[in-house]
Formats: structure tokens, sequence, C-alpha cells
């Protein structure tokens, strides 16, 4: 489970809310294009990450949040090798979504 600090929380909901309109300020659109869009056979090979690939994303997610600024953020996820990119703009599509669903639950 990925968690974060209060003084975190502030920045943490401000990315969400404006990832929720389409303003994805951690990542660039071709980065987003080029990882979504990759090819089935690409994508199959790379569909299930495996328990401690998973604690792998589970701590850069933890790492990139803690970072003070989006400037870090960003710097931080530059520095990434490609594999774990993807894996950390999956993972932080898929909280996302997660969070999207359950605020649209909250309104039925």
């Amino acid at each position: 489970m990925i968690t974060i600090d209060e003084n975190q929380l502030a920045q943490v909901q401000y990315l969400f809310e404006q990832s929720s309109r389409g303003n994805h300020l951690l990542f660039d659109p071709d980065s987003i294009r080029r990882v979504f869009l990759k090819p089935r056979r690409e994508r199959s090979s790379e569909s299930t990450l495996r328990a401690k690939d998973a604690e792998k994303v589970e701590r850069h997610i933890e790492r990139l949040l803690a970072e003070p600024s989006l400037e870090s953020k960003r710097a931080y996820l530059e520095g990434l090798d490609r594999r774990s990119y993807e894996w950390v703009l999956r993972t932080y599509f898929n909280i996302l979504e997660n969070q999207l669903a359950e605020s649209a639950e909250a309104h039925h």
C-alpha cells in the first residue's frame, strides 16, 4: 500500500485533481501515448507485474510523491529506467482511475 503523510496530501490531491481534468503535470503527453498505445504483443509481455516489481514500483510512487516540488518530481521520473518509468506512469493512472470511480460512486 502506498502511504503519504499529511504534508504531501494537499499536493497529491492537487495532482490528481489536475489529472482528472486532463492536465497531467507529471507526465508529458508523448510519454502517456507511448505507454498506453503500445502494440498488444509488447504490452502482453509486460502486463503482469511480479510481486518484487510491484514493491519496487510502490517505492517509486512513494518517493515520487515525497518530492517537494513538481520540478523535483519530474526530475525523479526522468531518472528512472524506461520500464520503471512506464510502470510508475501506469500505476499513477490506475490510482487516478480508481479515485475517479470511487468519486463517481459517492455522487450516486
